[in-house]
C-alpha cells in the first residue's frame, strides 16, 4: 500500500517471530510491522507490548548487501525499556535498556559495553551516516549546511537500522533523518 517492498522473507520472518513471542511471554501483546494494525483505542490501554520489526531493510535484502536487521523491543508505558538489533548476515546484535545501558555482541560472543560518543557540534570531521534507500533534499541540505559551518563531511552510506548501531559504537556521529521513520524502525536501540 504505502509502495515499501515486502517480500517472503519478511512474512516468513515475522510469522517464526511473533509465533515465538507469544509463546515465550503470552501474556504481552505484540505490534509488528507486518501484522494487522490495531487501533489505537485498544494499543492505549497496554502497560507492555512487544514492538517488531522482522526484517528492517529489505530493499538491502534485496540487493544483497547484508545490511538488513531484525529490531525488536519491549515497551513499557509507551516508552522503549528495552531493546535489540540483530544483523542475521554477520551475527552480530546490539542490546541494551534504559538501566542497564547498551552492548555490542560479536559473531563470537564477546560482549562490548558501548559508551556515549561526542556530539557532532564539538568535531572538526564529522561521519555522517547517509541512508542507502531514503536520502532527500531536505538531508542533503542539512548536510550542506554543516560543510557552510567549516565541518569536513564523511558521507557513510548504511542500510537498515544499522546506523543506529554505528552511532551507538560511536563509529559515526550522526544521522540525519527528514523522512518518514516508523516506531518499529526506531524502537530497537533504546
Amino acid at each position: 500500500e504505502d509502495k515499501t517492498p515486502v517480500t517472503d522473507a519478511d512474512t516468513v520472518s515475522n510469522a517464526f517471530l511473533t509465533d515465538g513471542l507469544q509463546r515465550l511471554t503470552p501474556h504481552i501483546p505484540l505490534i509488528a510491522e507486518e501484522s494487522p494494525e490495531l487501533p489505537y483505542e485498544i494499543r492505549k490501554l497496554w502497560t507492555f507490548c512487544w514492538l517488531l520489526d522482522p526484517l528492517d531493510g529489505t530493499r538491502e535484502f534485496l540487493n544483497r548487501n547484508g545490511e538488513f536487521t531484525i529490531n525488536l523491543a519491549l515497551i513499557c508505558d509507551g516508552t522503549p525499556h528495552w531493546g535489540i538489533i540483530y544483523q542475521p548476515v554477520t551475527g552480530e546484535c546490539w542490546y541494551g535498556g534504559a538501566e542497564e545501558g547498551s552492548f555490542h555482541r560479536n559473531a563470537y560472543g564477546d560482549v562490548t559495553r558501548l559508551k556515549k560518543a561526542l556530539h557532532y557540534s564539538n568535531l572538526k570531521s564529522i561521519k555522517v551516516l547517509t541512508s542507502r534507500s531514503h536520502i532527500n533534499e531536505h538531508t542533503s541540505t542539512f548536510i550542506k549546511s554543516l560543510e557552510d559551518q567549516g565541518k569536513f563531511i564523511e558521507p557513510l552510506p548504511c542500510g537498515s537500522a544499522l546506523k543506529f548501531c554505528r552511532l551507538a559504537e560511536a563509529k559515526a556521529h550522526l544521522y540525519p533523518r527528514t523522512g518518514r521513520t516508523m516506531e518499529w524502525d526506531t524502537a530497537g536501540l533504546s
